[in-house]
């Protein structure tokens, strides 16, 4: 446990759960004020690294969990800090499928058949573990951890639910998948590049002083971290783009521009590339000739 930050008497810690086969080094974070303490996101739930969290908020006194989005590195060890007597929360869109598991494979990824069995294998090898909130929390909601006052975002884009914390006298952000170092996953169903992008232009609008960031170092350069973000996400357009210049199926594309190793690399990658293909899509720029998820057909619409 490190801490990463002080402002006004608040201190911000963070937890890093190192990276594994099926998932990217993550990092949660528990924030300190005035003898009370609040963890934002959970981490996967496989033992070691439940315990690790779970310690940590033990230590500085966590009494609940705020999870920005259901994804299994976010929300997987929810469970077993609420099972130590803390309160879970998250957005209303994010607990309906932190719930039901079956919920979450369906409407955040879109998964069928043999591809379903093998995400279903991957969550609960990362420890994933259902879990019903105790309260959610909306745009505008504020949060009292001890002196400091946090005000919920909802930033859509990622998922249709994702939340995040700033601190408003700190402007220090709790961002969840927003703004991290690297590329961020958005692929349908519950995934929009549209409400991504407008969601990161709206961070850079609130003019955060610091933002912690799940994936990757915390960074005071906002707005440089943004331009860098967008551009990286452009160039995976373009790499899409020309793929689809010769009409060809989604895993094609995702063999051609991610080149994935693994059943599960390539179920997340032919996904990211059904997003790239449906953002587009809605900028009339390639057209679907055959519409069946995983075997859809794509090529360059000209214009």
């Amino acid at each position: 446990m490190q801490l990463v930050a002080r402002d006004r008497g608040v201190e911000y810690y963070r937890v890093e759960i190192p990276a594994g086969r099926m998932m990217p080094e993550v990092s949660i974070y528990i924030v300190l004020s005035s003898g009370e303490a609040l963890v934002f996101d959970s981490g996967p739930g496989y033992k070691p690294a439940a315990m690790r969290v779970l310690e940590a908020a033990r230590r500085l006194g966590g009494e609940a969990v705020v999870v920005s989005h259901a994804h299994p590195d976010h929300a997987g060890g929810a469970r077993a800090l609420q099972d130590a007597g803390m309160l879970a929360l998250t957005s209303g869109r994010e607990a309906e499928v932190m719930e039901d598991m079956e919920k979450l494979l369906t409407e955040y990824y879109g998964v069928r058949g043999a591809e379903r069995l093998v995400m279903k294998a991957a969550f609960r090898f990362m420890g994933f573990h259902e879990t019903r909130v105790d309260a959610t929390l909306s745009e505008g909601d504020v949060l009292r951890v001890g002196d400091a006052r946090f005000r919920a975002l909802e930033l859509p884009g990622h998922t249709p639910g994702h939340i995040a914390l700033l601190e408003e006298s700190s402007r220090i952000l709790l961002s969840g998948d927003m703004l991290g170092e690297g590329a961020t996953w958005v692929g349908p169903p519950a995934g929009s590049h549209s409400l991504y992008i407008r969601s990161l232009k709206r961070i850079v609008e609130l003019k955060p002083k610091l933002v912690l960031p799940a994936h990757g170092k915390p960074t005071s350069r906002v707005e440089e971290r943004a331009r860098r973000v967008i551009q990286g996400r452009e160039r995976r357009l373009r790499e899409v783009l020309e793929a689809v210049r010769s009409e060809k199926a989604v895993r094609q594309v995702a063999i051609e521009v991610y080149r994935p190793r693994g059943l599960w690399m390539q179920a997340a990658c032919e996904r990211a590339v059904l997003g790239y293909l449906t953002y587009l899509e809605e900028r009339g720029l390639v057209e679907c000739t055959s519409r069946e998820g995983r075997v859809s057909r794509w090529r360059f619409k000209a214009v």
